[in-house]
């Protein structure tokens, strides 16, 4: 069995891995303390166990300090991309309500814009009304005024005719009487007393 699958056996079953670690503790302080065998004594076929045994608990702490890095650099990672993937929406939220406020300004001017030419051009057309009706009004009147001063010429010109034509008359009439008085011979002394 190689280093590599013994961390990868530690890190399936990190409770095993913890208590082999507390034994090959356990093993290393009771080897060194000096518990158990006497001192100058010889090597025997357990010292040789034990050194064995405490080789492998260090190799299996090493492999459970190196899982335990591994998980680290895992969650380190698994971090950095949960902050990289918040930080992405964050500017797909902005992008997006900033898009949704750029189209909401349009729209209200698009609106503005509509409203200001609907109001123009119903100026306009109020305008144009009035315009009509002024001259319609001034047409009227230009031909109510010269409508009138006709007929006051015509009928200036009717009562001069009829003035000419009573002096006329008159002159006539007074020229038909003195003619008359005079066939008769009365003259003017005459025609005061009744000739």
């Amino acid at each position: 069995m190689d280093i590599e699958e013994v961390g990868g056996t530690l890190s399936r079953h990190p409770y095993i891995t913890a208590g082999v670690v507390i034994a090959g503790g356990l093993i290393l302080y009771l080897l060194f303390s000096g518990g158990g065998s006497a001192p100058g004594a010889g090597t025997s076929g357990t010292d040789t166990t034990d050194v064995a045994a405490a080789t492998q608990a260090y190799t299996a702490q090493l492999a459970a300090g190196a899982h335990s890095q591994d998980v680290q650099a895992a969650l380190q990672a698994n971090g950095n991309q949960l902050g990289a993937a918040v930080q992405i929406e964050q500017l797909r939220n902005t992008t997006a309500m900033n898009a949704n406020e750029l189209q909401a300004n349009v729209d209200l001017a698009q609106i503005s814009a509509a409203q200001q030419t609907t109001q123009l051009a119903d100026t306009l057309t109020a305008q144009t009304q009035q315009a009509a009706i002024k001259a319609q009004t001034d047409q009227q009147q230009i031909a109510s005024n010269t409508q009138v001063q006709s007929l006051s010429l015509v009928t200036d010109a009717l009562v001069k005719q009829q003035q000419i034509q009573a002096g006329v008359l008159s002159q006539q009439i007074s020229a038909q009487q003195a003619e008359v008085m005079q066939a008769q011979g009365c003259g003017f002394i005459g025609s005061i007393f009744g000739c």
